[in-house]
């Protein structure tokens, strides 16, 4: 079993819910992270969740509204970050 971290933030960026849990595999991960996010009414919060290699598996901004699945490392990450100027 692989550790998880999801977290969601208000539109100004307080932490508004932090949660660990655990999976066997990333889709799995999403499929719980999901669920998480449903259950508590945060799927329309910025929301992100993180396998224990830093992957971002879900990503989700207010500002731009819409849901991104990601499955790069941090590498990427960063490289699409700066092609797209988000900033966390």
């Amino acid at each position: 079993m692989r550790t998880y971290k999801l977290t969601a933030y208000e539109k100004n960026g307080k932490l508004i819910e932090e949660e660990t849990f655990t999976a066997e595999t990333d889709d799995e991960a999403k499929e719980k992270g999901l669920a998480l996010l449903e259950e508590k009414a945060l799927t329309e919060k910025t929301h992100r969740l993180a396998s224990p290699a830093g992957k971002l598996l879900l990503f989700h901004t207010y500002k731009h509204g819409s849901r991104r699945v990601f499955s790069f490392g941090p590498f990427l990450l960063k490289k699409r970050m700066a092609e797209t100027r988000h900033s966390f």
